[in-house]
């Protein structure tokens, strides 16, 4: 088993949620999860879609899942992470975010069509 986190009840150190006493950790982040998508929502003025899907880009070779996507005016999408707390976005999931744009969209399958994905919000959540 790996060791907890110590700030973070119910995570290891590497932040992943642990098996053991982990319910309120999880029930924690779905909760502060949720309120930042209504943030999102609030602020671009549209709905957030919530069904995960996983995106690619090219220049990055792991793909992303992202905890929420919004339709832009142009057709085009914006991922939405919510990080909670002190959490924050990994190595990986920066590299990606950080390929993503209007000229190098990532694109992902969303009831079965494929999407754009040209920019990334990133939402935190104290």
């Amino acid at each position: 088993m790996k060791e907890p986190h110590d700030k973070h009840a119910g995570r290891s150190k590497d932040s992943k949620y642990r098996s053991q006493d982990n319910s309120k950790a999880r029930i924690d982040a779905a909760q502060k999860g949720a309120q930042g998508i209504k943030q999102v929502e609030k602020k671009l003025g549209t709905e957030v879609d919530t069904t995960k899907v996983k995106a690619r880009v090219d220049g990055v070779s792991n793909g992303r899942v992202y905890d929420g996507l919004a339709m832009k005016p142009d057709g085009t999408y914006v991922g939405i992470e919510v990080e909670s707390g002190t959490a924050s976005r990994n190595a990986d999931q920066r590299a990606f975010d950080g390929a993503v744009s209007h000229s190098n969209p990532a694109t992902a399958t969303r009831n079965g069509k494929i999407i754009n994905i040209t920019e990334v919000i990133e939402q935190k959540v104290p």
